[in-house]
């Protein structure tokens, strides 16, 4: 059995191949710090202090015994009662012996070793490979994920260290086989960021004087006089001054000693990289995989997002018998310029252009990356077919942002970073403080987590703090450009690269890009039609901007497509005072056209449907109704009329309350009725799922005086719907408060309107009430026959939501008459309906009624385990059960707490916050079932 223990990066194990999982920061933390300890023992009081910082519970030794084990598990699966011979206990203490486990900060330090042996036998193109191969062993900074623990933060400075010699001894190899301008490029990036480090100067002036660039030398060293000086208050080092002498003295020893070897033919080139890649394994093991499936790849996504350092890596780990070699194209301007970029890079001295590269590369087995090729998409196409056919062995892979079009061409797509705080915090030009990282967060999502956007803002914290940083997004573009022309390549700030995307788009390609920046959180295809009033013929521009990266699609049936806030801001800043203006009104017009269409389809059978587009335009929605509060109340709303029964039913609480609130403004009066009606309806049930007595109060009075404004006999259908739903309302609330003289008036008034026949859902909407009145009133059977009904006309029509509530109602109707079997099976259609529909308040309601039944049926551990249940997703979301319904829930909870002696209460409330899905349903299940 193989283990690899990777920590040149976020702690990695690996198991015969496959990595496992090694649990929580500490079991992570404990292995790590065993680690460090290079095979020696480490006594468990030391593990103590070191794992809890000196502050330990007083389960600490149990819970490392815990901790012990269950590495143990994970390292060696299958020693079961053997002796454990990974981790093993010696005397007081713990340890990992060296030879049990492969650590690749030793294989660093082994293949560095071996690389320095080769310079100093003058085997420099050796050296060079395996400075190279030690480099790319780093995966990001040194024990990542642990590195809050004072052990890992000596352990990876250490480390970290030795990268830093080692990139400077690679260099310094680069430099001693000519390819000094090479040398000093990657001289120049280490002073800039390690200024401090002699070494890194001297060998910098150095490359620049064996350049021919004597000049640049000296003024390097000066340069580097003054640094010193400023910032230390100290003179230059021996090694400095004695090369400033060389060098005017014209020392011949400062020239690289010749070597005299055969000449080989190179076998790869790739460049070294400079800075830690972050974040990109999993997209690095996914390319690698596509470059092996499928003979050309191209790597496509906006500027900025990592294209290049992906490829670089992809080339750089890749196994291609006759190497990987990486072609740079953003300074070739025509397609002859493409041959001649891949001639210097394989080191060929053969003429004919892209001919004869099929030639020389018929018999090889390699991989060639072509690197920004998007300003030569169409030439770049023909040269990569023209290679694939002749040369079958050969491997191609492009960075573009725009596909290129070539037979076989893969395309793969690359998203910005999944969280962006770890690059941020390592290019931050100081360093990021633990209280800062939440801000760094925030920080980086409003970048898009766009690995460039974040490079060029991490190199602002010398100047302005993380906070500041934030405070100043609304000048993205300002925040968004290199500190030094040097700095980042050749990406000087955002709106550069964008520039360059943006002006190769077509002005009809330009004028939809500013469109769809009215979205906000993302949009479909109906959406971008509808509000660029072109229809289905939106679609090709859309596909433009899709293969141009600056539109993102992001999946789903129908599509959804996203713009990264930073081209949204970038598409905005184009758009005139009218295109503005008009931008905003068809938005807003196409949301109260998406709410009108929701109304009836978040209450059917295809709620689920809607219930989940709505959670995609919440953004939108929120986006068009700031637009229109102020200035057109009356579409205002009916918008939020149209979309009150998902903040109901999702239970958003406190974003429902406060956008149906202006329904009670002074402006809102002269709105059409109907729209006041159905905003205070739901206004209302937003109440009462918060438990809002007195604004539920309030909306029953606005409701009867809306009934009132009416009339007894209106006209308008308009007029009649409206009457219809306030009064059946009313009708419900009066029921629920045991009003059941004031219930019966108003269900009269509804029935008028709605009709006995049929089964519409106004219908059924009546029956609920009516039915309600029957419980208050202790007439049962009457709750029976109108609930009943209800029922079974949400089964006709698919209102999840209808059969929900009615038997909920209806199984406390069945508690009351003790009759606790029956209650059982309308409970379980209840929580079916509830998670067919999305609706986690009523669920969390039917599931905290249940547990009162079990109760009631003398099982008080199930009872408390589905308080449990109940108890756990009122912590996670705030909603409690209780506190909407005070007169039934209320009672039913206090009896369990009172009635249910406390250890078996605890532990079984302990087992329901802690339960997984599949527990929960196989306890509902076995609550539901008949005895």
């Amino acid at each position: 059995m193989e283990i690899d223990v990777d920590v040149l990066g976020p702690l990695r194990v690996r198991v015969d191949g496959e990595v496992v999982s090694t649990g929580g920061p500490l079991p992570r933390a404990l292995l790590c710090r065993l680690i460090t300890a290079a095979g020696e023992t480490v006594p468990e009081t030391a593990l103590i202090d070191d794992l809890w910082r000196s502050a330990p519970p007083k389960s600490a030794v149990s819970t490392l015994h815990g901790y012990v084990s269950t590495l143990r598990r994970v390292l060696e699966p299958a020693h079961g009662r053997a002796q454990p011979s990974v981790l093993v206990r010696n005397g007081v203490g713990y340890a990992i012996p060296r030879d049990s486990v492969t650590v690749d900060s030793r294989r660093f330090d082994d293949v560095v070793t071996a690389a320095r042996a080769a310079a100093d036998q003058l085997d420099r193109r050796t050296a060079l490979v395996r400075f190279d191969d030690a480099l790319a062993l780093w995966r990001g900074p040194a024990y990542a994920d642990v590195i809050d623990w004072d052990f890992a933060q000596v352990a990876s400075a250490g480390l970290h260290a030795k990268r830093d010699a080692v990139v400077l001894d690679r260099l310094e190899v680069l430099s001693d086989l000519g390819e000094h301008d090479d040398a000093a490029v990657g001289l120049l990036a280490v002073v800039e960021q390690s200024p401090l480090v002699e070494r890194g100067w001297e060998l910098l002036a150095l490359a620049e004087y064996r350049a021919g660039r004597q000049a640049a030398a000296m003024a390097s060293l000066r340069r580097a006089r003054t640094v010193l000086a400023d910032q230390l208050g100290a003179e230059p080092g021996p090694g400095l001054t004695n090369l400033y002498e060389a060098m005017l003295r014209h020392d011949p020893d400062l020239l690289p000693r010749p070597v005299v070897v055969a000449p080989t033919r190179r076998t790869r080139y790739v460049p070294a990289e400079l800075t830690t890649l972050i974040g990109r394994d999993a997209e690095v093991a996914v390319v690698s995989g596509l470059i092996e499936e499928h003979r050309m790849v191209s790597v496509t996504g906006p500027g900025g997002v990592g294209k290049t350092r992906v490829a670089q890596r992809v080339a750089g780990v890749s196994g291609h018998r006759d190497g990987a070699w990486f072609v740079e194209l953003a300074g070739v301007h025509d397609a002859v310029g493409i041959s001649d970029a891949m001639v210097n890079v394989l080191g060929l001295t053969a003429q004919g252009g892209v001919d004869m590269l099929g030639a020389m590369l018929r018999d090889r087995s390699c991989l060639v990356v072509l690197d920004n090729c998007e300003h030569l998409a169409g030439a770049v196409a023909d040269v990569a077919e023209r290679l694939l056919r002749a040369c079958p062995d050969l491997r191609i892979l492009t960075t573009s942002r725009v596909a290129l079009g070539a037979a076989g061409e893969w395309i793969h797509p690359l998203s910005p970073l999944a969280d962006g705080t770890d690059l941020f915090c390592e290019r931050s030009a100081e360093p990021v403080r633990d209280v800062d990282r939440d801000d760094v967060r925030r920080l980086c999502a409003a970048l898009d987590n766009l690995p460039l956007a974040l490079e060029l803002a991490a190199a602002h914290t010398s100047v302005l703090s993380v906070r500041q940083l934030l405070d100043r997004l609304d000048d993205r573009f300002a925040l968004l450009e290199a500190r030094s022309a040097r700095s980042v390549g050749r990406h000087l700030s955002m709106r550069m690269v964008i520039d360059a995307s943006y002006a190769a788009l077509t002005p009809s390609q330009q004028a939809l890009m500013q469109d769809l920046a009215i979205f906000e959180g993302g949009f479909d295809f109906d959406a971008a039609g509808a509000v660029s009033k072109r229809g289905a013929d939106v679609l090709p521009d859309l596909a433009a901007l899709v293969d141009a990266s600056l539109v993102t699609v992001v999946g789903g049936d129908p599509r959804r497509y996203q713009m990264l806030e930073v081209l949204r801001e970038y598409a905005i800043g184009e758009w005139s005072p009218e295109r503005r203006s008009d931008l905003v009104a068809a938005h807003i017009g196409w949301a109260e056209a998406v709410a009108a269409a929701a109304y009836p389809g978040l209450r059917g059978p295809d709620c689920i449907t809607w219930m989940r587009r709505i959670e995609a335009e919440l953004p939108n929605m929120r986006a068009a109704l700031a637009n229109c509060v102020d200035t057109d109340l009356t579409t205002y709303l009916q918008i939020v009329g149209d979309l009150h029964w998902f903040w109901f039913r999702r239970g958003l609480i406190d974003e429902g309350s406060r956008l149906l609130a202006p329904v009670v403004s002074d402006a809102a009066a002269s709105a059409p009725v109907e729209r006041r009606v159905r905003v205070l309806s739901g206004r209302n049930l937003v109440a009462y799922l918060a438990g809002d007595g007195e604004t539920i109060f309030d909306s029953l009075q606005r409701l009867q005086a809306l009934l009132v404004e009416i009339g007894d006999d209106p006209i308008d259908p308009a007029d009649r719907g409206a009457a219809a739903e306030a009064a059946t309302m009313l009708a419900f609330f009066f029921a629920g408060a045991g009003a059941i003289a004031e219930s019966a008036q108003f269900a009269a008034v509804s029935r008028r309107h709605v009709g006995d026949d049929g089964d519409s859902e106004a219908r059924g909407e009546l029956e609920l009430a009516v039915g309600t009145a029957g419980l208050r009133s202790a007439d049962l059977d009457s709750a029976e026959i109108h609930l009943g009904e209800a029922i079974r006309i949400a089964d006709v029509n698919g209102y999840d939501w209808l059969l929900a509530s009615a038997c909920w109602i209806l199984a406390k109707s069945r508690i009351a008459a003790d009759d606790l079997i029956g209650s059982k099976p309308l409970l379980g259609r209840m929580v079916e309906a509830c998670e067919r529909s999305y609706d986690l308040t009523s669920w969390m309601v039917g599931v905290a009624t249940l547990a009162y039944v079990a109760y009631r049926s003398d099982d008080t551990e199930t009872a408390a385990r589905l308080t449990g249940v109940v108890r756990r997703r009122t912590d996670l979301t705030g909603y409690d059960p209780e506190r909407m319904d005070p007169i039934d829930l209320a009672r039913y909870g206090a009896e369990i707490r009172d009635g249910i002696a406390s250890d078996v209460y605890e532990h079984g409330l302990e087992e329901g916050l802690h339960a997984d899905r599949g527990a929960v349903t196989a306890l509902i299940a076995g609550t539901v079932a008949l005895d």
